[in-house]
């Protein structure tokens, strides 16, 4: 399973990447970073896997365009949103569409950016865990588990294997 402590820093001001690289690094984070959300885009395609810090407003993409494109490729990651421009109608839009939190820049910001990373790290590891734990009962527990020698049975296994599929109680 690849490690969740990495952190993908979206931000086009060299100086706030610089920053939160340094603050996350001495913190045991692993840090990648892009200024474009092209450059974030193909490095998603490519598989990260961990945390994103994605600011809003970026030269190629504006407001939440960026994280839904993010969100396409892969919708277990957890974002978190920062920006110096932010409204509360902008926050509850992220946080309605999915994001794990939303940060200004303010005095804070790194200590506030520390702990949302910690927490969406922990999340990550979680749904990874349970991911892993349904596949495996999946496996372990299925119809193919079953001995029978009648061939009348195999139609009732179909039929059980398509009610467990199904979202209706039976």
């Amino acid at each position: 399973m690849p490690t969740t402590d990495n952190v993908l820093i979206v931000d086009d001001t060299p100086h706030v990447v610089e920053l939160v690289s340094r603050h996350l690094e001495r913190h045991g984070y692993a840090i990648r970073s892009a200024t474009r959300g092209s450059e974030a885009l193909d490095q998603l395609r490519d598989g990260f896997q961990g945390v994103v810090v994605l600011d809003l407003n970026l030269p190629d993409y504006q407001a939440l365009e960026l994280f839904a494109e993010i969100r396409r490729i892969n919708e277990l990651l957890p974002v978190i949103i920062i920006t110096a421009h932010g409204t509360i109608d902008m926050a509850i839009e992220a946080i309605r569409h999915g994001a794990f939190d939303f940060l200004p820049k303010t005095d804070q910001f790194l200590e506030r950016l520390l702990i949302a990373t910690t927490n969406a790290t922990s999340q990550l590891n979680l749904k990874r865990k349970v991911k892993t734990l349904q596949g495996e009962l999946t496996t372990r527990y299925n119809f193919d588990q079953i001995v029978t020698v009648s061939d009348a049975m195999k139609p009732v296994f179909e039929l059980m294997q398509h009610a467990v599929q199904s979202r209706v109680t039976v």
